[in-house]
């Protein structure tokens, strides 16, 4: 099964949760919990497989924003960053915006956790 046929049966299975969520009887609360729960969980499920296609396999970081990422995995914070990597603190804040966007992500921890997810970083 390739990435597009993968998709598709993720949208059909979230499609479907959708359908049962009007044909269930509103006092069946278990059951559109459940059906809830899952439509859900294919949701995050797209939402992942998404960014993982529109970041594609090579690495969408230019290289000082990698050198950031890297030091941001170890835990330093920014002026440390700066200092390590002779560059102002404000540089280093366009660098970890700059990477946020192409790694569509919102905080520190989960640029970090997507960098690991693509193979973009290693601990």
């Amino acid at each position: 099964m390739d990435e597009i046929e993968i998709e598709s049966e993720i949208k059909k299975l979230r499609d479907q949760c959708d359908a049962y969520l009007v044909v269930l009887p509103p006092d069946n609360r278990e059951a559109l919990a459940v059906v809830d729960q899952i439509k859900s969980q294919l949701d995050k499920l797209l939402d992942k497989f998404e960014v993982t296609q529109n970041i594609g396999t090579s690495n969408p970081l230019s290289p000082r924003e990698q050198q950031v990422l890297n030091l941001i995995a170890k835990g330093h914070p920014n002026k440390e960053i700066a200092f390590q990597l002779s560059i102002s603190p404000k540089t280093v804040q366009f660098h970890i915006k700059s990477l946020f966007t192409k790694l569509e992500v919102g905080s520190r921890t989960e640029a970090v956790t997507a960098a690991l997810k693509l193979g973009i970083i290693s601990l």
